[in-house]
């Protein structure tokens, strides 16, 4: 039994690591995301706005749903 049990916590650790590079990779893909689209508005690039907009409504919400999954878990 405790061998099974050593097993299954080397794998929460792994989940847990791997949870947590994908939060850092989301992060930053929204951060580059809003720069951009600053950057598009800026430049009076209407439609790349729109795009940059919805790629960073799209992260936003995977990172809110990555949030929950860790809070529940």
């Amino acid at each position: 039994m405790s061998d099974l049990k050593d097993s299954l916590m080397q794998w929460r650790y792994l989940v847990e690591a791997q949870v947590d590079f994908l939060r850092a990779v989301g992060e930053y893909r929204l951060d580059a995301a809003k720069a951009e689209l600053v950057a598009a508005v800026a430049s009076n690039q209407l439609s790349v706005a729109r795009m940059k907009a919805q790629i960073a409504q799209e992260l936003g919400g995977a990172l809110r749903r990555l949030h929950r999954f860790e809070n529940r878990n």
